[in-house]
């Protein structure tokens, strides 16, 4: 706070001198209320959202895309996709599926879509593992097909990561996936209230076994799919979303010039 006094400074005056404060998420609008000492409606919150996706169900182009990719075919097949860094940790997965097998779920099958750098050794866990594919970096059409076909989307986080609603979110809720989330923040929140999935800790394989089980236990049927879609269009879905924040900026803007 020291070093940083005058631009904390300058801070507080910006957000306190304002005609209006929103925010992407509630931890950022707790932010802005703490550094400008206003009070700061929910309704302010407009998240990043999504567009909606359509759905792709062409059997011969998915078979021949597991074909191509060496994937096994009818498997319950839990999706991430990223850019490999710090913020993600993807230690727990080789072994949680190992867990899976030995108590007798074999239908799940991990696909890991990207680039980046990845630790030697669990690069070498992921691509040694029968349970798990590699499939490297996939394009925008690829991988909108293959999450298209996915059972969940895998959400692996490490401890140091300091999102609060990452992008990662809002695109496995706009293909309907439940969300298996190691992120304790606000997402841990939305997921549990909003029963959008299961969270686990991360870099424990034995969390995320449990996670998936549960997950298998509560999302059976095309219905807690179609849930999480409704979930998604009534408050996720960025056409809705960057409306109403226009109407927002327009409503701050009239406002501000009439007084």
């Amino acid at each position: 706070k020291f070093l940083f006094f005058r631009e904390i400074y300058r801070l507080k005056f910006i957000l306190q001198k304002s005609s209006d404060i929103c925010a992407i998420s509630k931890s950022y609008l707790n932010w802005a209320e703490q550094y400008s000492n206003r009070s700061i409606e929910e309704k302010n919150i407009f998240y990043i959202g999504y567009k909606k996706q359509t759905t792709v169900n062409d059997k011969k182009i998915w078979e021949s895309f597991l074909i191509e990719k060496d994937v096994p075919f009818k498997k319950k097949y839990i999706t991430f996709s990223g850019t490999f860094c710090e913020s993600y940790d993807l230690s727990p997965i080789s072994k949680a599926a190992m867990i899976l097998k030995e108590k007798g779920y074999t239908d799940f099958h991990f696909l890991i879509a990207g680039g980046g750098n990845l630790p030697k050794n669990i690069l070498e866990e992921i691509k040694n593992s029968s349970d798990i594919s590699f499939l490297g970096w996939l394009n925008k059409k690829e991988l909108n097909f293959c999450l298209n076909n996915s059972y969940a989307g895998l959400a692996p986080y490490s401890k140091e990561a300091l999102m609060s609603l990452p992008n990662k979110f809002f695109e496995y809720l706009a293909y309907g996936l439940p969300i298996l989330s190691s992120l304790k923040s606000e997402m841990e929140v939305l997921i549990n209230q909003r029963k959008l999935g299961f969270n686990y800790y991360s870099q424990s394989p034995e969390s995320l076994a449990s996670a998936i089980i549960k997950l298998d236990n509560n999302f059976k049927s095309k219905s807690s799919r179609n849930l999480i879609l409704k979930e998604f269009e009534k408050n996720f879905s960025g056409d809705k979303i960057y409306f109403k924040f226009a109407e927002f900026v327009k409503r701050t803007f009239n406002t501000n010039s009439k007084s």
